[in-house]
This record gives structure tokens, sequence and C-alpha cells, in this order.
């Protein structure tokens, strides 16, 4: 009998589970199908759209080499590498596993309520998991493709914390005393005693999801301390044999946290002007960021993708007050904690601890926009929900009430943080929709400025200029925005005021240079292309030409300089120099077929057939498609069959040629039979010369191409005599 009840009990605690389990799947998918349905926006190039190391097994292993992605994490770029060669560049596949990750960490965090017997049980856990699943905080770190790195990293975060907590189980169970006098251990369905590899293989299983954890995002360095709290919560002995598995843990995230912090300031760029802070400011920065947070989760409201940075300023009450807030707080769930409540203090820190890496301690790229961001607080925030929702199953105890209590919570919460979820959802659209809500509610922002001028620059160049202008009001001296300021004010052909522009930003970056004698950096030399660009465009050629060679002498790997340079002296009829500087774009670049075409075109104009020969079958080699393909190839075809220097003459090889471009055409384009019956021709093969040109002249007169028209009449008048002067 006892056994039929505890059946029934564990089919039905299954059946809510799964039922649970569907419910916040579907819940989270349907509130994420406006972010689904939108495209990449900030970031998003450079680690998916126009990340090369995606295409190939090279690139794979690139991805794994530090300094070769924007961050070092691999694990997040195989994933990208993976789904790059499942559905290419389609943003949905990117976004559809986003959210699955975020659905199945929900799932995660319902069980390790669970295993941790939080509060109010089954029931509180699910609610927990809810509520995580569909908060509209976290749509930043879900609708954001590249924040790939906070979805998976939890992911394994969470397993690798249950893989632990099993080992913990399991040892304990090892560890337990046998014989007539001890006390029973295990549970319905568990064995009485494990083997030592059972329990080590559940700890090497943790630790490989620890480390994939890190190399997914290295603020995941806090499990082993989230670890150490859980243990509290269970009232286990924080003795050395227990925590001494947690070393091999501590000291890798240590090591990977100090290299994510390292490359965060040399590679990506955490350093400059906007870091310099003494400690004081730091402390107001993490004191008031840690209120931050949990504010936005007890009242979503306004939530943008940047949000206002602090005034920093130590003489200010108001920020002090947050400092001595988090103080009172601390020390009230201390207090508790030593009267046998446990939870508030376990939790909070938790989230402090989980939090800390983004409190503005370390150095980190967004720093420069704000001192906060929805996504720092993805995992954090677990500590915040399971206060509020563990204290309230804490208050009310008795199961009927407690039940009442979680459905009327449900009811009333979830539907709410499921509609801001999917309105922040439609946000996310685009990187316009983005920057556009952003400005709508925080019109000091000067990143979101200057990246929707961006966006909007090349098909409303008038528009661009205007947010960069708000861009350059509020931080004067971001060169950048001066510099696309200078772009757009081109783009108008206000080319006076865009080298006036472009001017004050390289005085800025030279100003900002602390060893003038050091080598200038790389995005100096932009400055000096885009005024030469507008320099030449006013005829001040000879300024343009000392520009152009300014960003060569900074940046000579650059195949756009050389290509601009060798431009201007074609127009200065400067045609040797030209065909050196296309020579040296197409090194630089060996895929850059126009400057190929184009070197290969002066050659031959100089008779240098060879080395025009050399750069025309480069170039249709390079060439990215039929389009370009038909661009290089008949000038080739003409060099083989008619040039002036018999040893570059080939007329089997020309016709080959000629007939592959016919082929690629599908032989219905007059221009390419055209070609091939000139390369009939010069192969005095006239009546296959005749017929094709015949046939050109038919396609161009239906096609009405009348100016080719009119070029392919001579040519069939001159195949038709030069095949009656044969004779039979």
């Amino acid at each position: 009998m006892v056994d039929r009840v505890f059946e029934f009990r564990l089919r039905r605690e299954l059946a809510w589970t799964l039922a649970g389990a569907a419910l916040i799947v579907l819940a989270t998918v349907v509130a994420y199908l406006p972010a689904i349905r939108g495209g990449f926006i900030w970031d998003d190039d450079l680690y998916v759209s126009a990340n090369r190391f995606l295409r190939d097994l090279e690139g794979l292993k690139q991805i794994w080499i530090p300094t070769h992605t924007p961050q070092y994490y691999p694990v997040v770029f195989t994933s990208f590498w993976i789904e790059h060669h499942l559905w290419q560049l389609n943003p949905m596949g990117y976004h559809i596993v986003n959210v699955v990750l975020h659905a199945l960490n929900a799932l995660l965090v319902w069980r390790l309520c669970t295993v941790l017997k939080l509060p109010g049980g089954l029931l509180a856990g699910w609610l927990i998991a809810a509520v995580f699943a569909l908060h509209p905080v976290h749509v930043e770190s879900v609708a954001w493709i590249t924040e790939r790195k906070n979805v998976l990293s939890a992911f394994f975060y969470l397993t690798a914390a249950l893989a632990y907590l099993r080992f913990e189980s399991l040892k304990d169970v090892r560890a337990a005393p046998t014989g007539e006098d001890a006390r029973p251990t295990q549970t319905k369905g568990q064995p009485r005693r494990t083997s030592a590899a059972d329990s080590w293989g559940w700890y090497g299983l943790s630790l490989l999801l620890f480390v994939l954890a890190l190399l997914s995002k290295s603020v995941t360095c806090s499990l082993p301390a989230a670890l150490i709290l859980m243990m509290l919560w269970q009232r286990k002995r924080l003795t050395i044999p227990r925590l001494a598995p947690l070393a091999p843990m501590l000291i890798i995230g240590l090591l990977l946290a100090l290299h994510t912090a390292h490359i965060e300031r040399e590679h990506v760029g955490a350093e400059g002007d906007d870091f310099v802070f003494s400690w004081i400011d730091r402390i107001l920065i993490a004191s008031n960021a840690l209120l931050f947070y949990p504010r936005q989760l007890l009242w979503p409201q306004q939530l943008m993708f940047v949000y206002p940075r602090w005034q920093i300023d130590p003489n200010s009450v108001i920020l002090w007050m947050a400092g001595a807030g988090a103080i009172a707080i601390g020390a009230t769930s201390l207090f508790l904690y030593r009267r046998g409540v446990r939870g508030p203090a376990l939790a909070l820190a938790f989230y402090a601890g989980t939090i800390f890496p983004a409190l503005g301690f370390v150095n980190m790229y967004p720093m420069r926009f704000s001192f906060v961001a929805d996504h720092f607080q993805y995992l954090a925030s677990l500590g915040i929900i399971a206060l509020v929702i563990g204290g309230l199953a804490h208050v009310v105890r008795r199961p009927r009430a407690l039940a009442m209590a979680g459905v009327a919570a449900g009811v009333a919460v979830l539907p709410i943080l499921f509609a801001l979820t999917w309105r922040q959802a439609g946000t996310y659209l685009s990187a316009e929709t983005v920057f556009e809500d952003t400005l709508s509610k925080n019109d000091e922002a000067w990143m979101p400025h200057n990246n929707l001028g961006n966006l909007l620059i090349r098909r409303d160049p008038v528009a661009a200029e205007g947010h960069y202008r708000d861009a350059l009001r509020i931080k004067p001296e971001h060169h950048p925005a001066r510099s696309n300021l200078a772009e757009a004010l081109r783009m108008q052909s206000r080319f006076e005021e865009s080298i006036a522009e472009t001017n004050e930003s390289i005085r800025q970056i030279r100003a900002k240079m602390t060893n003038p004698s050091a080598r200038p950096p790389r995005f100096l030399a932009r400055e000096y292309h885009r005024l030469g660009r507008s320099l030449q465009s006013i005829g001040r050629a000879a300024e343009a030409e000392a520009a152009f060679n300014g960003a060569l002498a900074i940046d000579d790997s650059s195949a756009a300089y050389h290509q601009s340079l060798a431009q201007f002296l074609i127009k200065e009829d400067r045609a040797d120099e030209a065909a050196a500087q296309f020579i040296a774009a197409a090194e630089r670049d060996k895929s850059d077929w126009s400057s190929m075409r184009s070197a290969a075109v002066i050659r031959a104009r100089q008779n240098r057939h060879a080395e025009a020969a050399t750069w025309f079958g480069k170039a249709l080699a390079a060439a990215p498609s039929l389009e370009e393909y038909i661009q290089v190839a008949p000038p080739l075809i003409h060099l083989l069959s008619s040039s002036p220097d018999p040893a570059q003459r080939d007329p089997a090889r020309a016709i080959q040629l000629a007939e592959q471009l016919c082929a690629a055409t599908e032989w219905s384009d007059p221009g390419s039979l055209d070609v091939l019956a000139a390369a009939y021709a010069a192969a005095d093969r006239m009546p296959e010369a005749l017929r094709t040109a015949e046939r050109s002249l038919e396609l161009a007169q239906q096609l009405g191409l009348s100016d080719l028209t009119a070029v392919i009449e001579p040519h069939v008048e001159e195949y038709r005599r030069r095949s009656n002067d044969a004779g039979p």
C-alpha cells in the first residue's frame, strides 16, 4: 500500500514537472517571437556576420587562439562556427538557439532549486524559473546574438553546479557510517552505497562543464564561491576535505578571469580617459550599481540598451547614500543569518559575488557608455529572484496557503512579465530599432547617436549628420564621431567643412598620443585617407597626394589606401605610378580583382604584355561572381588572341576561355559571343567566327541593344569578307 501511494505521488509529481517545464519553454519561445524575427545588431558583425573565422576549418583553429577574436570566448565562437555551416547568415537560426538556451537555463534553475530544497518546494522553484525565463531584463542577453556569451555560459554554469552537487551528495553517502547504529541517509530509489568512481566521475564532469562555462564567458569564475554558499544553505561544514575539490576550480577561474581582463584592456580597448577613476570613484560606481540591478528586477521600467552614465562626484551625498544603503542591507542580512535566517544573506551574497566583475573594479569596454547594462545581471538576478520568491514561501508556510499564494503570484506577475518581455524583444528587430528605442529614453547617450548615424549615412547623410553632431555635443572629444561627421559632410559635397572636421579629428588623435615618437595608431590612417579624398574632390591635388601618402605611411597594409592613391594618380595621368599602387593593393588583398584588372589594363596599354597577361589571369581567378568574370575575361582573351608580342599570343587558350565565358552566360550574352567570334577570327577559323558573330548580332537586335549592335555589325561584315576571300 505504501509503495502504491509513493508511486502515485511520484507519477503526479512527474506529470506536474513535465507540464511545468513545457509551459516555461512554450511561454519563453512565444515571448521572444519578436526577437526571433529580428536581424543582426551592434557587434553582431564582429561575432557573426563579418567574422571570417566562421567559414572554414582554418578559421575554427584560429578561434581557439587568443586575440584572434574580439574576446577570448572560443566555445561561443565555435557554436557560431557550427551554426554558420548550418544556416549561413540567416539571423533567425542564431536567435532561435539563444532562446532555446535561455529556456533550458530556466529549467536548470528549476532543477537547482529542487536539489537545494528552497522554501516552497516544487511550486516556488517553478516560479523562480518562470520569472527568470520571462523577466524583461534578460531580453538583452537573449535577443542580442552577441550575448550568446551569457546564455551559453549560464547553461554550462548551471549544469556544472548540478553535477558538483551530485558529486557532493554521492560523496556524503559514501562517507556515511555503516553498521546497525548508522542513521539511514538514503532516500527512496537511491542506492545505499556508491563507488568512488561514481562520485569522482561527477566531479570530473563538473570541472569540464565549468571550464566550458569559463571559455564562454569568464564571469562564471564565481561558481566555486556560489557552491560554497550552496553548502552553507545545506548546513554542511566547510572543512578542508570538503573545500579541497574546489581549489582547481578556483585556480582555473582566476587565471581565465585575469586573462579576460588583460584582453579587455589591451585588445578590446578598455583603457584611456574613459577609465581613469580613483578607488573612491570605483567604490561609488559599485555601490550604486549594486542597488541599480535589484531595482530594475523589482520594477522593470525604462529598460534600455544604454543607460545614462552617472557623473561620479565624491562630494555627492546621493551617491554615498547608495553605499550606505548597500552596507545597511548587508549588515541586516548578516544579523538575520546569525539569528538562523540564512536565506537573505546567502541570496544577497550570491547576487553580489556573481555581479562583482561588472561593478567597475575591473575595466570593461561598455563602461565607455554606461556603468550598468541589463546583460551584466543575467546570472546574478537569480539571487534576487530566489530571495523574493523564497522569502514569500518562507513566510507562507502552510501547504494549502502556499499553493494558493503561488498560483495567485503567478497569475498576477507572469503575464505582466510576459508582456514586458514581448514589448522589449520587439525593440531588437534591427540595430536601428535598438538605437532609436534607446534614444527615445536616453537622448544623452552619445554611442547610439554615433551608431545610428553610421546606419543612416548611406541613405540619408543629412539625418546622419544630425546624430553625429548630437554625439559630439555630448562627447566633444570623441574623434570617431567627428570622423563620421566629416564623411557625412563629404557625401553632401560640403568638402571644405569635411576637411575642417577631419583636420580637427587628426588633431584630437595626435593630442592623445602620449609618446609623439611612437608609431601612430592605425585608425589615424583612415583620417588621412578621408582627408585626401575630400581634397581631391576640390582640386587640391598636391595636398590630396600628401594626405594619401600620409595614410600609407601609417598603414601600408591597407589595400583600400593603395587603391585610392592609384585612382588619384590615374586622374593625374601618372599611369605607371598608378599601376604600381594597384599592384600593391592586389598584393595586400588577394581577393582584390578590381586592382588586378586595373594594373593589367595599364600594363597592356604600356605594351608590357607579359605583366598584363599575368595580372589579367590573377584577376580572372579572383573574380568572385559571373558579373566580375565578364569584366575580366574579354580583355584577357583579346590579349591572348592578338597581342603584338608573339610570346604572349595563345589562340587556343583564348578560344577556350571565350567558350567558357559563353557557357557561363548560357550562350545568350551577345557581348560574350562577340568576344568568342573575335577569338575564332584571330585563329583563322572564319566560318565559326562568322556564325558566332551573326548569332551575336541577332541577339543584340532582339534585346534592343543598339550601341552593341553598332559595334558588332562591322565585325560581321569583316568576318564575311574574310570568309569570302578565303574561298571554298
